[in-house]
């Protein structure tokens, strides 16, 4: 990925530097291949200038990562002060590890323009009407703990997980069922919010989820997700020099991972 050009009138070009060079200090991410780590400091900058509540991730495998990550954030919190807003959440029993713009994903309402989708075996998908109790329970233990409530079931970090990422659809698997082969042969829209610097040919993948295309009857028709994500993502990634594209596709897997 070429070194982005930053916008003349955002913090956007000095906040990416400082996470470069944040990634190349550290014995562990500097060992990454330059496309990953270049890809991981704009992943870090993005949420540091609040263009998304939190990123997961998942593109790299660290080992010892709850410390890795936790001093690479204290060495970024030190160097740029818009890095103060972003906090490092871990998952011992997932080993996932969060990113988050404190602020965005602790806001009272994260969860209310999310739709949750249920999720059971031999069932087709159903919006549920309000979110799962144990996801609003923990996103309170979010905010006043500013960690995760330990033992997260993994039914629930799926669906909070969609939350803090961002997403308008969540999915909300049984609870006694996580793991089950869900959406197979289902057709799928399959969304990507991606974006670049004005003068770019590359672009970066923002966020990427589906919603079971049966559903748009029940509101969550492709016209009505994408204006969502316009509407939520396109005056934040502006407000920093960028473009946001949207993209929708229709798509029918074997197997969906949540």
């Amino acid at each position: 990925m070429p070194t982005p050009s930053p916008h003349p009138e955002s913090e956007y070009g000095p906040v990416l530097d400082v996470a470069a060079h944040a990634l190349s200090t550290q014995p562990v991410l500097r060992k990454l291949p330059l496309p990953k780590r270049a890809s991981l400091a704009l992943d870090l900058t993005l949420i540091a200038l609040a263009c998304r509540p939190g990123w997961l991730v998942d593109a790299v495998a660290v080992q010892d990562a709850e410390r890795i990550f936790a001093d690479l954030l204290r060495i970024l919190q030190g160097t740029h002060p818009l890095f103060a807003g972003v906090q490092h959440l871990f998952d011992p029993g997932s080993q996932q590890s969060f990113f988050v713009n404190t602020a965005l994903a602790s806001a009272a309402d994260i969860a209310a323009d999310v739709a949750f989708v249920s999720l059971r075996p031999n069932h087709d998908p159903q919006l549920l009407p309000a979110p799962p109790p144990a996801v609003l329970a923990a996103l309170r233990a979010l905010r006043t703990t500013h960690a995760l409530p330990p033992a997260l079931t993994p039914h629930t970090l799926i669906s909070l997980a969609a939350v803090l990422l961002g997403y308008p659809v969540a999915y909300a698997p049984a609870a006694d069922a996580a793991a089950a082969p869900f959406l197979a042969q289902t057709p799928l829209d399959v969304y990507t919010c991606a974006v670049r610097p004005p003068d770019a040919a590359w672009e970066h993948t923002l966020l990427k989820f589906s919603c079971p295309a049966g559903l748009a009857d029940a509101g969550l028709a492709p016209a009505h997700i994408a204006a969502t994500l316009d509407a939520r993502f396109g005056p934040r990634v502006r407000g920093v020099g960028l473009v946001l594209r949207v993209g929708h596709t229709t798509e029918v897997m074997d197997r969906v991972a949540l």
